[in-house]
């Protein structure tokens, strides 16, 4: 019996090594790669903004590494300042709500959106500002 066992075991380990051999030709091959990595993106966005006067301007930052067919959008809305039970229009307005793939990168690149207002009087107001930031299209 243990001669049997010992003669498959050989004959089995023979040919493992014999399968082995048909791969091992010289020769040139290519072998496929497939590296993937997930799109991101930061936004640096204030606390706070302080409204100094009629025309405000705030900075915020964007970077990222997004597919190429995809587009990075920051719109920031139009919206009111409140106080009490007042509310007061503001127009928010930027140059600038998209970025593609080839605008963006490792380092941060700065973009502003303007604040205008024509009603705000003496006191302290308080409001906020809806920001959408969203990744669009891509694979």
């Amino acid at each position: 019996m243990k001669k049997v066992l010992l003669s498959l075991l050989l004959f089995h380990m023979f040919t493992m090594v014999c399968t082995a051999q048909d791969y091992t030709d010289e020769g040139n091959y290519t072998v496929s790669m497939i590296y993937t990595k997930a799109p991101s993106y930061t936004v640096k966005l204030p606390k706070t903004v302080n409204v100094i006067n009629e025309n405000t301007i705030m900075d915020f930052y964007v970077k990222g590494d997004i597919y190429a067919d995809q587009t990075l959008s920051i719109v920031f809305a139009d919206t009111y300042i409140s106080c009490n039970d007042r509310s007061i229009p503001v127009t928010v307005s930027q140059s600038k709500n998209s970025w593609t793939c080839s605008e963006l990168n490792e380092d941060y690149m700065r973009s502003s959106v303007s604040i205008s207002h024509t009603k705000l009087s003496a006191g302290t107001w308080f409001g906020y500002m809806n920001v959408a930031i969203s990744l669009q299209g891509g694979s």
